[in-house]
C-alpha cells in the first residue's frame, strides 16, 4: 500500500476545489482513494492532497495524463505538482 502526496499552488482555492471535486473518475481509475485536501495555514493557495493506493504507477500514469494538465490549468494551478510516494 501507498500513500501519495501532491502539492501544487493554485491561483484561488476556492475556484480550483470544484475542478478537483469533479475529476473524482480519474483519481478512481488510477487506482487512488481520497484521503484528504489540505491547505497550508499560512498560504490556503497552497494544496496538498493526499491519497492511498496499491502503489504509486497510478498516480505516475495519471499525473502525465494530457487531459489532466489541460484541467490543471483551467483550475488555476500555477505550478507542476511536487509529487512524493510513502510506502
Amino acid at each position: 500500500m501507498a500513500t501519495i502526496f501532491i502539492r501544487h499552488p493554485v491561483a484561488d482555492y476556492a475556484a480550483w476545489r470544484p475542478h478537483f471535486d469533479e475529476d473524482s473518475d480519474r483519481r478512481k481509475a488510477a487506482g487512488l482513494t481520497d484521503v484528504g485536501v489540505f491547505q497550508n495555514a499560512s498560504n490556503p493557495n497552497d494544496v496538498l492532497m493526499v491519497f492511498s493506493a496499491a502503489d504509486g504507477r497510478g498516480a505516475d500514469a495519471m499525473l502525465a495524463d494530457e487531459g489532466l494538465k489541460a484541467k490543471m490549468q483551467a483550475a488555476g494551478v500555477k505550478g507542476p505538482p511536487q509529487t512524493f510516494v510513502a510506502q
